[in-house]
């Protein structure tokens, strides 16, 4: 009987349970023996790891939140109601100066 452990970089460590002795397996090359259904959940949960790591590997690269909604502001992205909103707050905290 085989354990499949996936790891985040999407390395497949299949481990014998009688004998306790992993090899490393290549997820390009992984040669899954297992009955179909099982095979549709296995990959599955790939595809979802795969899809939380390109999320996050997105999410680092973006600029700051506050970073992009100033951009926004400052481009005249928002709506009237909303650009007063944020015009308030930087007036009532205006940005210190390097004076």
């Amino acid at each position: 009987m085989r354990k499949a452990e996936i790891g985040l970089d999407g390395t497949v460590t299949v481990t014998e349970i009688d004998t306790g002795s992993p090899d490393s397996v290549d997820l390009e090359n992984i040669d899954l023996v297992m009955p179909p259904e099982e095979q549709e959940v296995f990959w599955g949960k790939i595809t979802r790891m795969e899809i939380a790591h390109y999320r996050n590997a997105r999410a680092l690269q973006y600029p700051d939140i506050g970073d992009q909604l100033d951009d926004l502001f400052k481009q005249g992205a928002f709506s009237e109601e909303m650009a007063s909103k944020i015009q308030a707050v930087k007036d009532t905290n205006p940005k210190p100066t390097d004076e």
